[in-house]
């Protein structure tokens, strides 16, 4: 029977490419780290493994989180490798072609680290970030010369906060303080009424 395609995943497989010395200074240190080709974008369906069935095609001895299942036997896909799939990495347990399926046990293993973002104040070199004028609209702002704060796309004033609809009464604060008009004279000057 052949994999639905609604329920296959995109993910990365990444092949073992061998083991590279670490030199210190020029000079051999006898430690070695592992290196990996680039990544190969693959389609399968994975999941979390369940059944007697499964348990008897990877064996009892098998420790592993998630099976994938692709309809394509053919797919270099080797024990040595390593799957990326939702910002995770899965070490590859065992691999089991038959005719029309390939059947992989993954283990997770660990996250993919995120980028690091430059701090606060900082710029990152490789991205660099053009000041900005800020006398001038921003892109999509327009010459807007209306003062009042408007909301969605629409361009309509900004609800007061007013639910019954009244108009706002401005005499009973001053707008941009806070504080308490006279509203005799709300302006505060001083001379003849």
């Amino acid at each position: 029977m052949k994999l639905l395609k609604r329920n296959e995943t995109d993910f990365t497989y990444t092949a073992y490419a061998g083991k590279e010395e670490v030199l210190s200074n020029g000079r051999h240190t006898g430690k070695f780290e592992v290196s990996y080709a680039e990544p190969i974008p693959y389609r399968g369906n994975i999941s979390v493994p369940s059944g007697q069935a499964l348990q008897q095609l990877f064996g009892i001895e098998t420790s592993y989180t998630h099976v994938l299942l692709m309809d394509n036997p053919d797919a270099d896909i080797r024990e040595d490798g390593l799957i990326q799939w939702k910002g995770y990495v899965y070490e590859i347990k065992a691999v089991r072609p038959s005719i029309n399926v390939l059947a992989v046990a993954l283990k997770k293993t660990r996250a993919i680290p995120e980028p690091e973002t430059p701090e606060h104040g900082e710029t990152d070199p490789t991205n660099p970030v053009e000041p900005t004028d800020p006398t001038e609209p921003n892109e999509g702002e327009g010459n807007n010369t209306n003062t009042e704060p408007t909301t969605g796309e629409t361009g309509e004033p900004a609800d007061s906060g007013n639910s019954a609809g009244e108009p706002d009464n401005p005499g009973d604060t001053n707008g941009e303080t806070g504080d308490p008009v006279n509203q005799e004279n709300p302006t505060g000057e001083v001379g003849e009424p």
